[in-house]
């Protein structure tokens, strides 16, 4: 499943590609990837432009001229490519867009979905996610855990920071005597440490949007610890 790394590469290569390009013409081979009939899909989006290209944790937007928005999640195995038809990937095709300078292609969405929807859907959806890691409102109130999974992913973070926890509510205690000794801030920075490097690693291995390895996170806290 493509995680925050992976998107925030796919967002500033969208930037580059399709940002300010209109589109030309839509493609819907899988009715229920939208969340609207497909002739009426292709009818909103055709000759609308992309004005630019948004994340959210693992979302992607796309901010289009009319202020609708285009809400995206690949889910499990999904992806983008931005090519031709000669030269994209070998695999089933869910939606296309065609552009003047190449098409963008959504593959594999079998669980994932491209939505048509308005700021308030889009809003209703997910305007309850947490703040991105980079936004410097981030506190450590933001990024405590709050499940089994969420904790091993926090443990990631403590591990360059020193300060591993033996389990979610030893890293609540841990974290709340380290409030007192002005260390927090180093966990925090961790975060951003780690993230920059598998950004970094994606942005090796994606050519015109398409994956081209598998990244070990593994290797990669080796490589940056």
């Amino acid at each position: 499943m493509p995680e925050w790394p992976e998107m925030e590469t796919y967002r500033k290569m969208l930037t580059g590609t399709v940002a300010g390009q209109t589109i030309q013409a839509v493609e819907v081979a899988r009715e229920k990837t939208v969340n609207i009939p497909a002739e009426q899909f292709k009818q909103e989006l055709a000759g609308r432009t992309i004005w630019f290209v948004e994340r959210r944790g693992k979302y992607i937007l796309f901010h289009l001229d009319n202020g609708k928005r285009l809400l995206l999640h690949l889910m499990l195995g999904g992806l983008m490519y931005y090519g031709t038809e000669d030269d994209k990937p070998d695999r089933t095709t869910q939606v296309t867009f065609q552009f003047d300078k190449g098409h963008l292609y959504f593959i594999g969405l079998r669980l994932g979905f491209l939505h048509y929807l308005s700021v308030k859907e889009v809003e209703e959806r997910i305007g309850d996610l947490g703040l991105d890691p980079f936004d410097k409102r981030l506190t450590l109130e933001h990024s405590r855990p709050n499940s089994r999974a969420n904790a091993a992913r926090s443990s990631q973070r403590l591990w360059i920071s020193s300060l591993f926890p033996a389990s979610a509510t030893a890293m609540r205690m841990r974290l709340l005597l380290l409030r007192v000794s002005g260390r927090v801030p180093r966990s925090l920075h961790s975060v951003k440490r780690i993230l920059s490097g598998f950004i970094q690693l994606c942005t090796r291995c994606f050519r015109m949007l398409r994956p081209r390895a598998v990244i070990s996170k593994c290797h990669l806290l080796r490589m940056i610890s």
